[in-house]
């Protein structure tokens, strides 16, 4: 499906969760639809869930975030992150809370204002998986 793009730009503080804070945006500004094009920042701790692992891995120790893609709505968000420790060794995995930000976050949302998503479950996966609707105009 096709929608036009609008661009958020935003920083989050030292100390304030990532996923949290981005769901707090998300419902703030009403993006029923949406991508991260970019973040740039560090964590200290970072909690990811790694691949196959029904529950997160917790790094308590500062890392950069070298990348985070997904898409992000008022219902649900699904994100994944890489992120780099102090001897470059780069971790990667499905974003949890719980992790908080060391200096800084800059963030960039690109907002689908033609499109909703919504999750649903999925009888093949097991998670509830994107759904993508036009909205009403």
């Amino acid at each position: 499906m096709k929608s036009s793009l609008e661009c958020h730009i935003f920083r989050l503080l030292p100390k304030t969760d990532l996923l949290e804070s981005l769901k707090t945006f998300l419902i703030h500004e009403n993006i029923s639809a949406g991508c991260i094009l970019s973040c740039a920042g560090s964590l200290n701790p970072a909690v990811l869930r790694l691949s196959d692992h029904d529950y997160g891995t917790y790094y308590d120790r500062p890392v950069e975030i070298v990348s985070l893609s997904g898409t992000v709505s008022t219902e649900g968000c699904h994100l994944h992150m890489s992120i780099a420790d102090e001897e470059g060794n780069v971790m990667g995995g499905h974003v949890l809370s719980g992790s908080k930000i060391y200096t800084t976050a800059e963030i960039v949302i690109g907002q689908l204002p033609e499109l909703k998503f919504t999750r649903q479950p999925c009888l093949i996966s097991g998670y509830s998986e994107l759904i993508i609707s036009k909205t009403l105009t």
